[in-house]
């Protein structure tokens, strides 16, 4: 089976940090987001990834030239949405895929996903869970979708951005180049296609937010939540390139590569990127960086 991350956004809600890093390659305490999720997708035996880019396309494919053996880029000159982000890969879809999409983290077990599609054979399996989302998911006893919404519904599901989907669900597509798979879900469920939805317990971030960003690094550093690619033993992380020379630390707090923190400034579960130089203040609950200071709370 083979797998698809679209990863060609902006991140609007994520600015400014996106203005200097793209969304994938956002770090996750010490490893980049995208890689995090090839490597979690390699691990369940995926062989062949496709990836569409957009927003910094350079960037991401310098990072990813690691992964050139099984990795397939599309650069986008305009975004496609979701659903033309798949369309990018049609010849993928002569067996079954994956699509897990590139702002989000998990530690769901993908193979078991892969055994419940196989076994059932829907038009797609959708991983659902009971956290709060964007798109609303409705299921029957029998894991059958029957309906998807943006407005809160009793006992709902939220979609987790990761999808197995039939290989016949290509045939669904419209001819336009830009368009939702979401709505092509929607068109299923309309015209009574076998759409199941499977809920998961495992842990679920969607990382498009600066507080969503902040949470992730608080539950690992705190060892609240376990990811097997994110070792941490402690809830503090400074990269070996770092120096820092204050002893005022509290709480949770992550320094990237090649950063400077004088002896002065006071950190409180704070995230401080790449390259950054900190010489005075007192920072809690932020994201900090030589261009940018987001308090979160």
């Amino acid at each position: 089976m083979n797998a698809i991350i679209p990863a060609a956004g902006i991140g609007k809600r994520m600015q400014p940090i996106t203005h200097y890093i793209p969304k994938a390659l956002l770090p996750i305490v010490y490893r980049p987001l995208i890689e995090i999720i090839i490597t979690q997708l390699m691990k369940s035996g995926i062989e062949k990834i496709g990836i569409n880019l957009f927003h910094k396309a350079d960037v991401i494919q310098a990072f990813l030239h690691k992964f050139q053996t099984h990795l397939s880029t599309v650069l986008e000159n305009e975004l496609s949405g979701t659903g033309g982000a798949l369309r990018n890969f049609t010849d993928f879809f002569t067996e079954d895929i994956i699509v897990h999409n590139g702002d989000v983290l998990s530690n769901i077990n993908l193979g078991d996903a892969v055994k419940f599609h196989t076994q059932r054979k829907p038009m797609a399996t959708l991983l659902v869970t009971k956290n709060p989302g964007t798109n609303v998911i409705n299921l029957n006893s029998h894991y059958r979708i029957t309906d998807i919404s943006t407005h809160d519904m009793p006992d709902h599901y939220t979609f987790t951005g990761i999808a197995i989907l039939s290989k016949k669900i290509a045939d669904y597509f419209p001819k336009r180049a830009c368009f939702s798979i979401i709505d092509i879900y929607r068109r299923l469920i309309d015209e009574d296609a076998f759409i199941v939805g499977l809920p998961t317990k495992e842990q679920w971030y969607d990382i498009g937010s600066h507080y969503a960003y902040w949470k992730v690094h608080h539950d690992i550093l705190n060892r609240k939540v376990t990811f097997k690619e994110v070792a941490v033993h402690t809830p503090l992380y400074i990269h070996h390139s770092s120096i820092v020379h204050t002893e005022n630390i509290t709480g949770f707090v992550s320094i990237g590569p090649g950063c400077y923190v004088a002896e002065h400034v006071s950190l409180n579960n704070t995230i401080i990127f790449a390259k950054s130089r900190i010489e005075k203040g007192n920072y809690t609950n932020c994201l900090l960086s030589k261009a940018f200071c987001i308090s979160v709370q």
